[in-house]
């Protein structure tokens, strides 16, 4: 499947792209706005994600990962728009930011804050 997300918002410097659920390990109820955080629906399984970024301060960057969906929702943000009380905690975990978790794409190479338009190409390998 081919995703474009419009618009995500960054304020921390990164994207983090991840199952609904993941936030929950933070935060029992995660913020999602669809302002400025975007979230879409999805089966449940293990998908193969390559994304990529065309206008960055810092360039076109891309990449590829794995993340895990076990909630049937899909999450592309900076987590700092959905972890409230978590936040403080999410960095500690993370390295403050340097370091993405199991199933989950940490971006954090744009240069900068501002909005970002995600091009997606999600790709079921697994299913649950």
């Amino acid at each position: 499947m081919k995703k474009l997300v419009k618009d995500v918002g960054v304020d921390a410097g990164m994207i983090l792209i991840c199952d609904l659920d993941y936030y929950k390990k933070y935060e029992e109820e995660p913020f999602i706005d669809n302002k400025i955080s975007k979230a879409f629906i999805i089966k449940n399984g293990t998908y193969k994600t390559d994304w990529e970024i065309p206008k960055t301060w810092d360039g076109p960057i891309d990449g590829s990962g794995i993340i895990r969906i076990t909630s049937s929702v899909i999450v592309v943000s900076d987590p700092c728009y959905v972890l409230k009380d978590g936040w403080d905690k999410w960095l500690e975990v993370t390295n403050f930011g340097l370091y993405a978790d199991d199933n989950t794409i940490l971006i954090n190479s744009m240069g900068g804050d501002g909005n970002y338009d995600v091009h997606l190409n999600i790709e079921r390998v697994k299913e649950l």
